[in-house]
């Protein structure tokens, strides 16, 4: 997945409910469907709690995959005296529609985690945080070793499952057997 420019695997999403989320039957478990979330943002891009309305433009959908135990962690549900519900995402991929649907270019988050976020001012506080982190990843320069970098560089990350060569690891760790082994 690409962000502003950049590699990653998962992007952190703060984002508002404005709808109940709809499920399906998945298998073993169940499709979460959440239409018509906005994407609140932090930093200079951040939208006011208050603006978070039904009637607000630029809405996306969620997908979530998730069991019968943790339904209710996904299942976003805006309250009825509030605009909106308010969490913080782990987004895998963003799908978005074919030229031909309903709604051509509409966007679609692939959600690995959800946290819930309770009043508005907690809202406002996440996004001071959130506009921290990008401040400090933004000015964070390397110098060092190629060796020294760290895990969330910008260096292409490959998976375990594609690595080349697997070799079976033995019962004793060193050359000879520790005493009291078998």
């Amino acid at each position: 997945m690409v962000v502003n420019g950049s590699k990653c695997e998962l992007a952190l999403v703060l984002a508002a409910a404005t709808e109940k989320s709809d499920f399906q039957k998945f298998g073993d478990g169940y499709r979460l469907i959440t239409k018509n979330v906005l994407d609140v943002g932090f930093g200079p891009t951040a939208m006011n709690p208050e603006d978070c309305r039904a009637s607000a433009t630029a809405k996306y959908d969620l997908v979530a995959i998730c069991t019968e135990h943790n339904l209710t962690d996904y299942k976003m549900a805006p309250p009825r005296k509030a605009a909106a519900q308010y969490a913080l995402l782990t987004v895998s991929s963003v799908r978005e529609s074919a030229a031909d649907a309903e709604e051509p270019g509409r966007k679609t988050f692939m959600v690995e985690r959800m946290q819930m976020i309770e009043g508005s001012d907690n809202v406002s506080t996440c996004q001071r945080m959130l506009g921290k982190l990008v401040h400090a990843r933004s000015e964070f320069t390397f110098e060092g070793t190629k060796r020294d970098r760290s895990a969330w560089g910008d260096d292409p990350v490959t998976p375990l499952s594609s690595a080349k060569k697997v070799r079976k690891l033995s019962l004793s760790p060193t050359d000879a057997s520790l005493p009291g082994g078998s």
